[in-house]
């Protein structure tokens, strides 16, 4: 279960009324009715490293006791086209780019990542909506629903995300543009919408996605999901825009409640799924992202690129290694 305000994701608060309560809870059963317990737990946000397809997604929340409206959604993480255009970037590069690409120069990779973003028509054609709703919980504030993981859905990353936050006294009145300066100067600005919506700093997010320890091999796909997880509640709650106080007077956080759940839906045995990814890369642009990774762990540094990252799992995991 989830509760309240997420610091990293939410922002802070509007003003200093009395302030709304949010609480979330998210089950995933498995098509043999067993409840799947999730695998992490960091930064409020939950995530399951294997559903099988064809699980359920049983979700609840509680608008603070009283009834409400709620955002729901469920996204996926378009990883084909993502690779697609990232093989294709990786071929554009001149030769001496490839070399520093390869020596782990940061210029050359978040170009790389900015280019592929781009080819793939921004970081909100790669997020890309399954299911969404907007539903009133009930006197009590409750409301439940249940998601079929349909087996013939693409086998990537999901990511549930359940929103509660709006702005009750723009939609009752003719709200000013003094209010919304005046939300603005309390910490609508400090939350960097602006740099994060543009390309560069959408490439930014995705930095620091694999963590290396020992060999650059070594990477784990329970990582990878935790900070890709991080990086769509982000994308996600800067979609629906600023709030400020429910129905009720009491006060949102800036961005309202943001809590997302994610999930890597695939077969128990995985094989097909990243043979498929690693299928879209020449076996050219594989040996240069091996080669930077290992380059990057032996000069000690430690976080890379969302592409070197999961690319180097995808490769390991083809490979058997």
């Amino acid at each position: 279960m989830q509760r309240g305000r997420n610091a990293d994701t939410d922002g802070d608060w509007a003003g200093s009324g009395s302030k709304a309560d949010f609480k979330s809870e998210v089950k995933i059963i498995d098509p043999e009715g067993d409840i799947i317990l999730y695998d992490n737990l960091e930064d409020g946000q939950h995530s399951w490293d294997l559903v099988p397809p064809g699980s359920k997604l049983e979700w609840t929340v509680n608008t603070d006791g009283h009834d409400d409206r709620v955002s729901l959604k469920l996204t996926y993480w378009d990883m084909k086209l993502f690779l697609t255009k990232f093989n294709e970037t990786l071929d554009s590069l001149s030769p001496s780019d490839k070399k520093k690409y390869e020596n782990g120069n940061k210029a050359v990779q978040d170009k790389v990542a900015e280019d592929t973003i781009t080819a793939a028509g921004g970081v909100g054609r790669l997020m890309v909506d399954m299911w969404s709703d907007i539903r009133t919980t009930d006197g009590d504030g409750n409301l439940t629903g249940t998601i079929d993981l349909d087996p013939t859905w693409p086998k990537t990353l999901y990511f549930f995300n359940a929103h509660y936050g709006y702005a009750a006294d723009e939609e009752s009145s003719n709200w000013s543009k003094t209010g919304w300066a005046a939300l603005e100067a309390v910490g609508w600005t400090a939350l960097a919408i602006a740099t994060v919506l543009t390309l560069g700093g959408a490439a930014a997010a995705f930095a620091g996605v694999a963590s290396f320890v020992a060999v650059a091999n070594a990477i784990s796909m329970t990582f990878a999901i935790i900070e890709i997880g991080k990086f769509a509640n982000k994308f996600i709650a800067l979609g629906y825009g600023p709030a400020t106080e429910n129905k009720y007077d009491d006060q949102f956080p800036l961005l309202g409640f943001n809590h997302t759940y994610t999930l890597f839906m695939d077969t128990p045995e995985e094989e097909q799924t990243f043979k498929e990814w690693g299928d879209i890369l020449s076996d050219d642009n594989i040996a240069l992202i091996d080669k930077a990774n290992i380059i990057v762990a032996m000069i000690g540094a430690t976080k890379l690129l969302l592409m070197g990252g999961l690319i180097l799992l995808l490769v390991h995991k083809s490979r058997g290694g």
